[in-house]
């Protein structure tokens, strides 16, 4: 008797193992394409922004200058010609003119104009 159930739990246990269940046709992530190939996503490369923005925060219209604040270590070169921007359109083009004080520094107003807010940013 013995032998008999360890031959039925043998014979069951085998057949088990022998209907394994197939992996599905066609693409996993889109099954309805049936013969599409599989794609890996491509990696990403992000570098930082390395671009020179700074803001206008003071503006001298008869002086034809704007005085522009820079992030820490981000002053641009003097004589550096940078664009005026209002609300993501191009207003102005500014010239570094210098002196430079902490984060801030002066910059004469080429073409267009400036008003306190504006965005300057390299060419």
């Amino acid at each position: 008797m013995r032998l008999v159930v360890i031959l039925l739990a043998g014979f069951l246990f085998a057949g088990c193992t022998w209907f394994k269940s197939k992996p599905p046709k066609g693409n996993p992530v889109y099954p309805d394409t049936a013969n599409a190939p599989v794609t890996t996503p491509k990696k990403l490369i992000v570098t930082a922004d390395t671009a020179q923005v700074g803001k206008v925060v003071q503006v001298n219209v008869r002086g034809r200058f704007a005085i522009v604040n820079f992030p820490v270590g981000g002053l641009p070169a003097i004589e550096r010609q940078m664009n005026v921007y209002r609300n993501g359109l191009k207003v102005g083009e500014v010239r570094i003119s210098g002196p430079q004080s902490d984060d801030n520094t002066v910059g004469d107003i080429i073409t267009g104009e400036a008003l306190v807010g504006d965005e300057v940013r390299a060419n």
